[in-house]
């Protein structure tokens, strides 16, 4: 099972397989989304700084081998996250952002 260890309802604890397409509990529906337990000391050992640096992603798919995801070889649609934040000139006077730092 690598690093994930259940697959856990959040309402009535019902446990799945890893790489089951269910994202909820069948019993609870949507609310019942499914916690991941993971190897705390499988993950230590796997995941390092330095092979997460090594990752050809810099957005949230170099965390892939974390995810309860059996095909972890296909190929990713659409980039999501990873995004820098931009200094919004007069954003200050428009809304109520301030920058912090």
């Amino acid at each position: 099972m690598g690093v994930v260890t259940a697959l856990t309802c959040v309402l009535c604890n019902a446990v799945y397989q890893e790489g089951s397409t269910l994202y909820a509990c069948t019993a609870c529906g949507d609310l019942g989304t499914l916690r991941v337990s993971y190897d705390y000391d499988a993950v230590r050992t796997t995941m390092t700084r330095e092979s997460l640096a090594g990752r050809s992603f810099v957005d949230q798919w170099r965390y892939l081998p974390l995810l309860p995801l059996r095909l972890q070889d296909q190929s990713v649609p659409l980039r999501v996250g990873g995004t820098p934040s931009t200094l919004c000139l007069g954003c200050d006077k428009n809304w109520d952002y301030r920058i912090y730092g």
